[in-house]
């Protein structure tokens, strides 16, 4: 407990005249090195005074109220967080002070010598968890889908109002606001889909058929993917469940996706005949054209015999060569719908932002208001 005046110098314990401190702050910082003072009554009419001996020559003199002053070329940079905050820095002897209040209830000041500055974003980081606003730059990518796939409703609202209007939008009367909705469902729609439609099946690091990309990671993503895509395309996504079917079961004997697509060399020929027999419209399972047209397809010797059957039976054989051959079918289909709804890209994300048009129109309608 600190005696803003003194014991020494007649202050007494009223209200008024007392006010908590950390103890390094206290003992070391008021009492020893006189860089920091207190003035004023409290609660409310509290001054700080930073970097200074007593009260001379300070970097920072604040009082509630955003009343802040800086000198010795010290920078301020206030928050607005809907009470008060402000963070200043003083570049000469590299000090940071941070003060937070929050009206009629606290105000807590932080002063460290802090030559990177790790106060000072903390500090920011807090400031923009406390007042349910976004850090910097968090409605770029937000603002960027609203211009571009909603031109008529936000191409000539600057990027100020927007983020102001985003602000504003963030809770409702019943809880999470429009804002929440586009950040948490339109945007992840977007990404699920976008981070597939651009994660080809071979290609290198950034394909799906490279030995680090796990059949049961794969499986999770599609299902997300196609649980996303049911709801604007109805058709993909039915097209797709069959892939997803496959790998709930495979990823438990393929570990990654190169296993599922890669078969022996010796059964590439082979592989055609199965696709031409599997292929949309037969209706036959991958046991009835295995049994069927592979056991007599040229070169299935040649395939049993090969090194990566080496020591099986040959009814392990047939099994393990049937659902790779499965495994690569099922993943080729995948890769002809992954390109033909690449083609309809722009298409696709425009459906996708139109599912949230309510929560749109809430953001343009503020917009406009805050434009008056």
């Amino acid at each position: 407990m600190h005696h803003i005046i003194r014991r020494s110098q007649g202050g007494t314990d009223d209200p008024w005249n007392l006010i908590t401190l950390c103890e390094a702050h206290h003992l070391n910082i008021l009492h020893n090195l006189m860089t920091f003072a207190i003035k004023g009554k409290a609660p409310h009419d509290l001054i700080f005074i930073f970097g200074a001996t007593s009260d001379s020559n300070p970097f920072l003199v604040y009082q509630k109220g955003f009343k802040a002053t800086v000198m010795r070329g010290a920078s301020l940079q206030p928050f607005p967080a809907g009470d008060e905050a402000v963070y200043a820095r003083d570049a000469a002897n590299k000090d940071s002070v941070a003060i937070l209040g929050r009206t009629g209830k606290y105000l807590v000041a932080m002063h460290a010598y802090d030559p990177k500055n790790t106060m000072g974003k903390h500090f920011s980081a807090l400031i923009a968890k406390l007042s349910g606003a976004p850090p910097p730059g968090k409605y770029k990518e937000l603002i960027t889908v609203l211009k571009t796939y909603k031109p008529l409703l936000f191409k000539n609202i600057p990027d100020d109002i927007m983020i102001k209007a985003l602000d504003e939008k963030r809770v409702s009367l019943v809880g999470p606001g429009p804002t929440v909705d586009l950040e948490q469902y339109m945007m992840k729609d977007i990404l699920a889909f976008t981070g597939m439609l651009d994660t080809p099946l071979t290609g290198g690091k950034k394909s799906l058929v490279y030995d680090k990309t796990k059949t049961d990671d794969f499986k999770d993503e599609l299902w997300d993917f196609v649980t996303r895509l049911k709801d604007f395309l109805p058709e993909a996504a039915s097209r797709l469940i069959g892939v997803v079917d496959f790998f709930k079961q495979a990823h438990k004997h393929m570990v990654t996706v190169r296993d599922a697509f890669v078969i022996p060399k010796a059964g590439e020929n082979v592989y055609i005949v199965y696709k031409s027999h599997r292929g949309p419209g037969t209706d036959q399972t991958p046991e009835s054209v295995y049994d069927t047209w592979v056991t007599k397809a040229p070169g299935i010797n040649l395939v049993r015999s090969s090194a990566e059957y080496k020591g099986m039976s040959g009814a392990e054989i047939d099994k393990a060569f049937r659902e790779h051959m499965e495994a690569r079918y099922q993943l080729e289909r995948y890769e002809e719908i992954r390109k033909e709804m690449l083609q309809n890209r722009e298409k696709i994300i425009e459906k996708i932002v139109s599912k949230y048009d309510d929560r749109i129109n809430s953001i343009h309608k503020a917009c406009k208001e805050l434009m008056k």
